[in-house]
């Protein structure tokens, strides 16, 4: 079966910025579920808490704006250098998250912790019992406290709903558009095929090579054009007297 070559003909033009809309649209999506999961996802599962660092007495390691993600710890297993959140007073909301620096027994069985600011030049005035300790942290963000100050209470369930909701939709119209593009293709190329393979074959005749007969002495060649052979003719030799011998 002879059939016609198909031509290519793509759903919709592939130039320099439709590549970029594409890499631009899936990276701020890439980065916006990024920060939902590490914001709340990964402290929501992990039964952490997220805090934002209002002051710089950790600086330069967690400036102000720092989303810090803490995460309980047995007070036993804490040692120099970790940095710890702990409550300003037991029982009482407020917590500060200072560096351990030392730790101390206090003859009664319990440590007691001296922690320091990093960017502070003395050591916090009251050693901080186990009771006080939140936990250590776990991880943090650059100024993604400044978000998690703004999505607090009602707002933080209210926001996450909605950009669930919104990522959703986004994801659920690219995954459409892609899908109607590979099915919008698969048809053309279909029916390019379709018409190459009912479209009809014209036929050029060829002329067959025609050998000619070999030439014998004596014996003279004429083309025929209207019957396609070589008929053969003789002719007579007639010697010139003045041709040199």
């Amino acid at each position: 079966m002879i059939t016609a070559p198909i031509e290519h003909v793509e759903a919709e033009p592939t130039t320099a910025w439709w590549w970029l809309r594409q890499i631009l649209s899936w990276s701020a999506l890439m980065l916006v579920l990024l920060l939902l999961v590490v914001a709340v996802l990964i402290p929501w599962v992990s039964g952490a808490t997220p805090y934002t660092v209002l002051t710089s007495s950790m600086r330069p390691t967690y400036p102000p704006g720092t989303l810090i993600v803490v995460r309980s710890v047995d007070p036993r297993k804490l040692a120099v250098g970790t940095a710890i959140t702990y409550q300003i007073e037991s029982g009482k909301p407020g917590v500060v998250t200072h560096r351990i620096i030392a730790i101390r027994d206090d003859g009664r069985g319990e440590r007691r912790f001296i922690t320091q600011g990093d960017n502070n030049n003395a050591p916090d005035k009251e050693p901080v019992r186990s009771v006080q300790v939140r936990g250590a942290v776990w991880y943090s963000v650059p100024y993604l406290g400044y978000l998690n100050n703004w999505t607090t209470g009602s707002r933080r369930s209210i926001a996450i709903y909605l950009l669930a909701g919104a990522l959703f939709v986004y994801a659920l119209y690219m995954f459409v558009g892609s899908s109607r593009s590979r099915r919008a293709v698969a048809g053309i190329e279909r029916a390019g095929t379709e018409r190459a393979e009912t479209a009809p074959v014209e036929v050029v005749p060829v002329r067959p090579q025609l050998r000619r007969p070999p030439a014998r002495a004596g014996v003279g060649r004429r083309y025929d054009c209207e019957t396609e052979y070589w008929p053969e003719y003789r002719f007579a030799h007639h010697e010139d007297p003045e041709a040199p011998r």
